[in-house]
């Protein structure tokens, strides 16, 4: 595994945890499965690569074989792009973390939309704000997402020995 791909996992497998750490009433997030924290986990994920000058895309659809509506990262790591998943156990598929290509059927457009399109970055962001309640990372003004997104991006900074 090259070094920026481990970098990458090593900041899902840290967002993910601090989604974990947010199931705890405030939010409308399962601790067993994750399931209501996709934004949340996403949002941190996308703002930590972005810090870490990894090319990502915060995406808001929806997962097909269930029609749920939810938020992933894409990734581009070398000449690909990736779907990394920070909270796919709620669909039962393998984790911690669940990656992807990015053409993967299964992540599709958000179809309440005509045409069906997925929402990119401040989009996406919008539509947390707006639509998503508590399941929002910004629900209630709550900024623990930021600050746990800020921790993670300085401390992947000096492990990987990232330039800013």
């Amino acid at each position: 595994m090259n070094s920026k791909r481990k970098m990458v996992m090593d900041a899902a497998v840290r967002s993910r945890r601090v989604v974990q750490l947010m199931a705890d009433g405030t939010h409308d997030i399962d601790p067993g499965d994750l399931c209501g924290g996709c934004a949340t986990g996403s949002y941190i994920l996308w703002k930590v690569l972005k810090g870490l000058g990894v090319e990502a895309d915060l995406i808001s659809g929806e997962y097909n074989p269930t029609g749920s509506y939810h938020a992933w990262v894409e990734v581009k790591v070398g000449r690909y792009r990736d779907i990394v998943d920070v909270t796919a156990t709620q669909f039962g598929l393998p984790g911690p973390v669940y990656v992807t290509f990015a053409g993967d059927p299964d992540y599709g457009p958000d179809n309440s939309y005509n045409p069906p399109r997925k929402i990119r970055n401040s989009g996406a962001i919008r539509l947390f704000k707006y639509s998503w309640d508590q399941q929002s990372p910004f629900y209630e003004g709550d900024r623990r997402p930021d600050r746990a997104a800020a921790r993670i991006t300085s401390a992947l900074l000096s492990k990987y020995e990232v330039e800013e």
